[in-house]
């Protein structure tokens, strides 16, 4: 499958500009039932659990999934899928005849596995597999991946969790790894709460952001290039000095987005 998509609607999308008029809502389906289909201009016709459309007014699903250029038959590896809000989508997305990688470190599982287990409960997303390793060492084979995500997560590489000695990866480890497991042409979209300018890396571990300057850096000594930047979540007001859970600025933080591809033509 190849990953160099069409993606003319993301101009768009950065203007402001109003979305195409949505197609009516499918019928619902069972409540274990999903339904896998073609992208529709609209994620909201989806039939999900009532939490995650909760979400979308903040996680904005039509825009993170236009931009990453996610199609019927892809495979994605979704690093840090915590919940599965995402997890969910992308297996609509990429229907039958596509596979999605849930990964998450096994720091994480007294977070999210309940709420994963219950998502992925009775085989009702089954083109969805659930992973749970360090991000240095990520499952999926050499050149087996179309696209990568990694959304509000490369800040956690310096996260140490309770009682850890250690953060959660080295990004002169972790993103080589990434770079590898794509295919050539394949994406790697990262989304991130945005550091200010200069920031140490510590803020990843105290404010949960990150620089985005690190990210870029760290993208482009494994290989990447950088194709395109979205300013969809941008937020000029968030000072960037405040924790990403403070209730002053949680769920209104300056966000970067970016999506970066490895050089090569796709298979």
């Amino acid at each position: 499958m190849k990953p160099r998509f069409i993606l003319a609607s993301i101009a768009a999308m950065i203007a402001g500009c109003a979305p195409a008029p949505s197609p009516a809502a499918p019928t619902a389906p069972a409540p274990d039932a999903v339904v896998l289909a073609p992208l529709p201009p609209n994620v909201s016709s989806w039939p999900r659990p009532s939490a995650d459309l909760s979400r979308d007014a903040v996680r904005r699903p039509d825009e993170i999934l236009t931009f990453s250029g996610v199609q019927p038959g892809l495979t994605i590896l979704e690093l840090e899928a915590g919940d599965g809000y995402f997890s969910e989508l992308f297996s609509h997305a990429v229907g039958p005849g596509g596979r999605v990688l849930m990964q998450n470190p096994p720091e994480f599982r007294s977070l999210v596995s309940e709420t994963v287990s219950a998502r992925l409960a009775g085989n009702r997303l089954a083109n969805v597999v659930e992973v749970w390793t360090p991000f240095s060492a990520l499952s999926a084979p050499p050149g087996s991946v179309d696209l990568v995500t990694w959304l509000q997560g490369p800040h956690e590489l310096f996260y140490r969790p309770d009682g850890a000695t250690s953060a959660l990866g080295a990004p002169e480890q972790v993103y080589p790894v990434i770079f590898q497991t794509l295919k050539p042409g394949g994406y790697f979209v990262v989304l991130d709460h945005a550091a200010a300018q200069g920031a140490p890396a510590e803020t990843g571990h105290t404010l949960h952001r990150i620089d985005p300057a690190r990210v870029r850096a760290s993208a482009a000594a494994a290989g990447f290039i950088m194709e395109e930047e979205s300013a969809v979540f941008s937020n000029p007001a968030d000072s960037h000095d405040l924790s990403v859970f403070d209730d002053a600025i949680r769920g209104r933080t300056d966000q970067f987005l970016f999506r970066f591809v490895k050089p090569g033509s796709p298979p």
